[in-house]
């Protein structure tokens, strides 16, 4: 089991844990590989992570002992002076997932080759965020063509005779997926803008 985001990476809690059963043997907690432990506290009915031999520090969720801490939680977090000072809420992400899978919002996890393929995988979609395959600059406007010369340096007042052809070139290399049903299909191409 790991503890995937919203730990800093000078944190004192363990991003790594394996799990034991508890005292009664009905529920398991997690120890971490070096001092930390997640577990069920049934005074306080919430989730914890305690560093062994320090009160000052640890982490809490509310949630019942029948539903464990996995997925993105949002948790209160005392004394983790590496990361931050006092108490601070983090959302931190509990999932069991290695690193051939994706690690779903809500904990579970899914073959990482499903992610972002354009088909729901994970029970809380979270596999279909945040899907951007292109990454633009701040800067680019998509209304106006390259200019032919630099910006900087032309004067400002006749742009549109200024702008220059862009030429587009489309290479079809396979159709990977085509579903009528779904309304889906799915292409392999090259795309080539020249100018």
């Amino acid at each position: 089991m790991h503890f995937h985001l919203g730990l800093c990476d000078r944190s004192i809690f363990d991003t790594k844990y394996s799990w034991t059963w508890d005292k009664t043997g009905l529920y398991y907690i997690f120890r971490g590989y070096q001092d930390t432990m997640l577990l069920y506290n049934e005074s306080l009915a919430e989730w914890r992570l305690e560093i062994y031999g320090r009160t000052d520090v640890y982490a809490r969720v509310n949630s019942t002992r029948r539903t464990y801490p996995f997925g993105t939680l949002t948790w209160e977090v005392h004394g983790d002076e590496a990361c931050q000072e006092g108490v601070k809420m983090l959302q931190l992400n509990v999932h069991g997932c290695n690193q051939t899978e994706y690690n779903c919002d809500d904990g579970s996890c899914v073959a990482i080759n499903l992610r972002c393929d354009g088909k729901i995988d994970c029970p809380d979609k979270t596999d279909e965020v945040h899907c951007n395959l292109f990454e633009e600059d701040a800067s680019y406007i998509k209304e106006s063509a390259p200019l032919e010369e630099d910006f900087s340096t032309m004067n400002t007042e006749n742009l549109e005779s200024k702008k220059v052809d862009v030429d587009v070139e489309i290479d079809v290399l396979s159709f990977l997926e085509i579903s009528e049903v779904d309304g889906f299909t799915s292409i392999q191409l090259n795309l080539r803008l020249t100018w």
